[in-house]
């Protein structure tokens, strides 16, 4: 149950908290003092979508709290699939904060939430109806809802759904597969091209490096020959021995010297080993340059290759020679597919068939079960509607077969006289506005309580209606607040009167700004707020004694 509602800078509300009981609580004022603001703010506050448009005038942030207590079990239930818990006390305080750059805050007992956490919580605390109920009526693809609320379909829609949806894949799968045959010789063909022409390089992984590398060499091929030359005249110049005939002769020297100072040992061995591998030194270089070949046609060929794979990879989008090889992978597994497209297509038609089978099967089950509960369901309605001053109403439910749809194979449509001697047609061509709010209000009624929740919200339900069925509605909302919490907005006395409590909704303007309050009212309070609403501008005599009737009665 809804214990309290604190809200501060939501559009005309400076600040305002409610504090809310059991059985039916009315909400009444002037048209634009603020009731519906009352109602917007609990939507907010259970996570739906609002922004920054919100926020008071001036203020730089809006807040609405709202704190509940005995929480029903699909409330509890929710909260644990949520991983969350209420208070010790048993109660569970929701906030929701809107900031001048319309980012929110959402919090579950001080905790941090998401938006859709907020909502799923919401959705088993309380049911809001408002007047976009009442244009569901006029969409008959709606109607269906209300079937199977009543046959209690839950369980059963949930199978079909998961079939139909299992159906649907398979049918896509199918189409994706099923081109025309021109279409497939085309892609064929382009296929086989890349393959071949990919396949026919013979790509290698690391390869331009190489070429790289391979072209800087020939390149300068002259200018290492000329080095190479200059090095190995300077290590075996015939003339004078070169570096090695130099480095033999200081090597006899220095072993002539070693008797008298045996401390060279060390760079005698130094000089030794170098004499020892000069020659070999000399021999890699005459060897290099042997093998140093300038051939330019070499050079043209590795020019051509990376020139071949950079073309290959702009034509590929390719960034390397691993690119490329997964684009002819890419290639080859497409061509398979394709191949193999028929055999899969026969696999997916036996799967198609037995998931279309499924899906009529579990289809026929709901058309069943709606049915059934339709003719029940037309004798609820009907009870209630004449009990809403609606003696005449004829009510009937009308089935057409379709293709299969996300909710069966079936549309279901409702059909209304409303008076003695015409025929019953659709919903959208005769319900006026008061006969639509009776209907949905009877709807209702008429549907199981299966929802759970402890609290219940009418966001002027009595649009379009006054006198005997205002009365009426009055009763009926009165007997739904029986052992629950019903908050209603309304603009009619009969109906407010029969409030366990009522709250009036003032705005007034001070210092150039406009504020609303919200204020609970006592017997005589309300016999005034009564008086109002039957009159209009001034209280007469006759008027609060109307007011202190309906309240007797």
């Amino acid at each position: 149950m809804l214990e309290s509602l604190y809200i501060e800078n939501i559009a005309v509300i400076d600040k305002a908290e409610l504090r809310l009981g059991a059985g039916l609580t009315c909400l009444t004022g002037e048209t634009g003092a603020g009731k519906s603001i009352v109602i917007d703010s609990i939507r907010a506050v259970l996570g739906e979508r609002t922004g920054r448009e919100i926020i008071r005038t001036g203020a730089r942030s809006a807040q609405v709290t709202a704190l509940f207590s005995a929480l029903n079990t699909k409330a509890a239930a929710k909260l644990e699939e949520l991983g969350l818990s209420a208070g010790e006390d048993g109660e569970l305080l929701l906030q929701r904060s809107v900031n001048i750059e319309g980012k929110s805050v959402f919090r579950v007992n001080t905790i941090p939430v998401t938006a859709a956490v907020l909502r799923l919580l919401g959705a088993a605390l309380v049911n809001i109806h408002g007047q976009h109920d009442n244009h569901a009526l006029l969409n008959p693809e709606k109607h269906v809802t209300f079937l199977d609320a009543a046959a209690g379909n839950t369980v059963l829609l949930a199978e079909y759904k998961k079939a139909y949806a299992a159906r649907k894949k398979l049918l896509r799968e199918q189409e994706a597969l099923q081109m025309d045959e021109r279409e497939k010789a085309r892609r064929l063909e382009l296929l086989d091209f890349q393959i071949d022409e990919l396949s026919a390089v013979k790509i290698r992984i690391g390869e331009q490096g190489e070429l790289r590398a391979q072209l800087e060499l020939l390149r300068n091929a002259e200018k290492i020959a000329d080095e190479l030359r200059g090095a190995k005249e300077l290590l075996t110049n015939d003339e004078d021995g070169g570096a090695a005939a130099l480095l033999n002769a200081a090597l006899r020297r220095l072993e002539s010297a070693e008797e008298y100072l045996p401390e060279l040992a060390e760079a005698i061995q130094t000089v030794r080993d170098a004499a020892y591998t000069l020659p070999d030194a000399a021999g890699e270089i005459r060897s290099a340059l042997e093998n140093l070949d300038c051939d330019p046609r070499e050079l043209e060929s590795a020019e051509e290759r990376l020139d071949l794979l950079h073309r290959l990879e702009r034509k590929y989008g390719a960034e390397d020679e691993r690119a490329l090889l997964d684009a002819l992978d890419e290639a080859n597994a497409e061509r398979a597919r394709i191949s193999s497209a028929q055999e899969r297509l026969d696999e997916l038609a036996a799967h198609a068939a037995h998931a279309e089978a499924e899906v009529l099967r579990l289809a026929e089950r709901l058309s069943t079960a709606r049915k059934a509960a339709a003719h029940g369901f037309e004798d609820a309605v009907l009870g209630e509607l004449r009990f809403l001053d609606m003696p005449n109403a004829q009510f009937e439910v009308h089935f057409n077969p379709c293709a299969p749809m996300d909710n069966g194979t079936e549309k279901a449509e409702f059909l209304l006289s409303a008076n003695a001697g015409e025929a019953v047609k659709p919903l959208v061509k005769i319900a006026s506005g008061g006969e639509l709010s009776r209907i949905m209000l009877a709807l209702k009624n008429a549907l199981p309580d299966t929802d759970g929740v402890d609290t219940l919200i009418f966001d002027e339900v009595d649009a379009g209606i006054g006198g005997r069925a205002a009365r009426k509605v009055g009763a009926k909302l009165r007997a739904a607040a029986n052992g629950r919490q019903v908050l209603c907005v309304t603009h009619l006395a009969q109906i407010a009167a029969q409030g366990d409590s009522q709250l009036y909704i003032k705005k007034e303007t001070r210092d150039g700004k406009t504020f609303t309050a919200v204020t609970p009212l006592e017997r005589e309070g309300r016999i005034s707020e009564l008086a109002r609403m039957l009159g209009g501008l001034e209280e007469t005599v006759a008027q609060r004694a109307a007011a202190e009737e309906l309240m007797d009665n």
